[in-house]
């Protein structure tokens, strides 16, 4: 590679470093082409994006972003998928992917943030629930005591409703001329 193509390429791989939320390092030896086609296919699909990099280049990448704790991993064949949405989605297509095609792609591991997740602890992201899930799960918990509240601030008013309600058929009854 020409030098100013390999600063290029350094910076792209800093630059989506910084800006992930996530990013998987995966060996990709044993994939099939079709296999890896499908994988990029889903990748695009989640909003992920995967690259295979030089394990140089990703060095030189990881000490520009500050993400010099991936170092270890840059061993062997090297792609990274990173996530910029959420933590969770690139363990789940990876999961998806692996259960499906039965390729033997092999996680190396990933860095979330400044911290190194080992390939057991990307897999346990695959349980964890999206994050519209989880807003969806707290609104409904913060929603539950403001509604036992709005029924217990009612519950005198429908009582007194109640007893209004009743005096007035016992008033209209009494005023009701006796059939004889």
């Amino acid at each position: 590679m020409v030098k100013e193509n390999k600063a290029k390429a350094v910076d792209e791989v800093a630059d989506s470093l910084s800006r992930s939320k996530i990013a998987v390092l995966t060996d990709f030896r044993a994939v099939p082409a079709s296999a890896m086609t499908q994988l990029r296919r889903q990748f695009r699909q989640a909003g992920v994006e995967y690259k295979v990099v030089k394990n140089t280049l990703t060095f030189f990448a990881a000490e520009k972003a500050n993400k010099e704790a991936m170092r270890p991993m840059l061993e062997g064949p090297t792609a990274i998928a990173f996530g910029y949405k959420d933590e969770v989605t690139v363990s789940k297509v990876l999961a998806d992917f692996m259960k499906t095609s039965g390729a033997a792609l092999r996680i190396k591991g990933a860095v979330l943030g400044s911290r190194v997740l080992g390939p057991s602890e990307v897999a346990a992201l695959t349980t964890l629930p999206s994050r519209e899930q989880l807003v969806a799960m707290l609104t409904g918990r913060m929603k539950s005591p403001i509604n036992g509240i709005v029924i217990m601030l009612g519950a005198p008013l429908r009582g007194l409703m109640g007893v209004l309600q009743a005096r007035a058929r016992q008033l209209e009854e009494s005023a009701k001329p006796a059939a004889s």
